[in-house]
Order: structure tokens, then C-alpha cells, then sequence
């Protein structure tokens, strides 16, 4: 081995050029993302053909449910495919559920997609149309935020409209800021007060890091304050703690709240044990 070469090697610049190279190298290939290969689609596919096939409900559920985790544009179409168009509503919500978390651009296309074809029939059932708003929600996308501002308050249940305020709330950009300021002031009155006021408050939070309760009139004039300088973190700051729990809820699946042990039977128990100790420190 030349002299030269050997005294290059002992050089801590020339190692220091060397090492990234070479870990680039061999660290490269792993950190590729790698999607569902060829035989794994055409394997969901086929199981989902085949599961909606049946006439057992629990079958098809469990199709549905399957499906998200062959997470690609071609499962997606099929799900969306059979799922939508099943009679039983529940492997419709376990269908619609999947899509939500299927995180690819096509599955957040087949909800809005749905939301706007089935309309009529979602207005008619304010469970099914709370949960395709969630589901549309899940994708964090600012292209879903015309839908989730449209008509917000034509709805009569209240599930809906916190829906599209929760969901809202993930979409970190300034547009939804200033969707959700607008809600707070059309939903406000006179006195600053409305029944989507918490919920208002949780998503603003969420986005801004700033707490400025439920009212509207003090969101409103923090905007006025704020409007032109304001900038949306790409990740959200620390929530209060009783906000984050209200925040955490909803957004878990069935099954974690089963873990936490805040399933539905515990949620009036829970808010009587938070209203206690929230009157006690103060508002947050």
C-alpha cells in the first residue's frame, strides 16, 4: 500500500469524508419505505372478494377490518367497492373506519368521494355521517378542509359538528385557524357563548398552543391580534392535561379507550371526577 495513501488514512478529514459515504451506503436501502409487495395486494383483494361474498355478517366485518393492513390504492378501491354498498350499517362503519386509517391518498378520495355522493343519506344518519367526518379527519389532509367547513352548522346533531371541528383541529395549517374562528363566531352570539364552545377551544388549542377558554369573544379578539403574524407549528405543542385527555378520547380507537378504561359507560363518571378538579385549579 503506498506511503501516501496510508498517511491519507490516518487523517481524521479524510475519515470524516469517508464514514458518511460509506454509511449512506449500507443504511440507505433500509430506510426506503416499502409498501404491501404484488402478492400481498392481490391477496387482500382476493380476501376481501371472497369476505363480502358471504352471507355472515360477522364475516364481512371481519373483512372490513382486515383490510387496513394492506395499506395501497388497489385495497382501498376494493374495500371502498364492497364496504360502501353493504345493507348491514355495521360493516358499512367498520369499512368507512378502515379508510380512515388506510393513509393513502386514494382512501381519503373514496370518503370525500362518498361523503358527497351519499349526502342525503348521510343527513338522515347523523352516526354514520359523524364517523365518515372523523374517518376524513384521520388524514390530517388541508384538501379535506372545504369539506369539513361546508354546511357546518345545518346539521341538528351535535356529534356531526364536533366532528368536523375535531378534524379540523388535525389539519396544521392556517386555513383551518381561521375556519374554526369564523365557526366560533357564527356559533357564538352576543354573548360569546355556544354549545361547540369547548370543542372550538380543544381544536384551536391544538393548533395554536394557545388557551384562551371557550368563549368566542376571546378567540376572537386574540385573532384580530394575531391574524398576521400567526405561523402553524408542523407539530403540536403540549396540551393542558384535561384537554389532552379530551383530545386523546376521541381520536383513540374503541380498543385503546378499552385499555385506558374510558369506554363509553366511564365518560359521565370520568367529566363529573374533571369538573371537580378543573373548578378547583381554574380554567385552563
Amino acid at each position: 500500500m503506498p506511503l501516501q495513501f496510508l498517511r491519507l488514512l490516518c487523517c481524521p478529514l479524510f475519515l470524516a469524508l469517508l464514514l458518511p459515504a460509506s454509511t449512506l451506503a449500507q443504511e440507505g436501502p433500509d430506510k426506503t419505505p416499502k409498501g404491501p409487495s404484488p402478492e400481498q395486494i392481490e391477496a387482500a383483494v382476493q380476501q376481501l372478494k371472497v369476505g363480502f361474498e358471504s352471507k355472515e355478517v360477522s364475516v364481512r366485518l371481519e373483512a372490513a377490518k382486515e383490510a387496513r393492513k394492506t395499506s395501497c390504492e388497489e385495497v382501498v378501491k376494493a374495500l371502498a367497492k364492497y364496504g360502501l354498498r353493504d345493507k348491514e350499517v355495521n360493516v358499512k362503519h367498520a369499512t368507512i373506519d378502515s379508510l380512515g386509517h388506510m393513509r393513502v391518498p386514494a382512501s381519503l378520495e373514496v370518503l370525500l368521494d362518498h361523503g358527497g355522493r351519499a349526502k342525503r343519506d348521510l343527513e338522515d344518519d347523523p352516526v354514520t355521517h359523524a364517523l365518515l367526518i372523523k374517518s376524513i379527519g384521520r388524514h390530517d389532509a388541508e384538501g379535506s378542509i372545504p369539506y369539513l367547513t361546508k354546511d357546518l352548522f345545518s346539521a341538528k346533531d351535535r356529534r356531526v359538528v364536533q366532528a368536523r371541528i375535531l378534524s379540523l383541529g388535525r389539519v396544521r395549517s392556517l386555513e383551518s385557524v381561521e375556519a374554526l374562528i369564523s365557526m366560533s363566531r357564527k356559533a357564538g352570539g352576543r354573548r360569546g357563548n355556544s354549545p361547540h364552545g369547548d370543542d372550538l377551544r380543544l381544536a384551536l388549542c391544538v393548533l395554536t398552543g394557545v388557551d384562551n377558554g371557550a368563549q368566542s369573544s376571546k378567540w376572537n379578539d386574540w385573532w384580530n391580534d394575531t391574524k398576521k403574524t400567526l405561523e402553524v407549528s408542523k407539530d403540536a405543542a403540549p396540551l393542558p392535561r384535561a384537554l389532552a385527555k379530551q383530545w386523546d378520547r376521541y381520536w383513540a380507537d374503541p380498543k385503546e379507550k378499552a385499555d385506558e378504561g374510558e369506554g363509553e359507560g366511564d365518560r359521565p363518571k370520568d367529566r363529573k371526577r374533571k369538573g371537580k378538579s378543573e373548578k378547583s385549579k381554574g380554567d385552563n
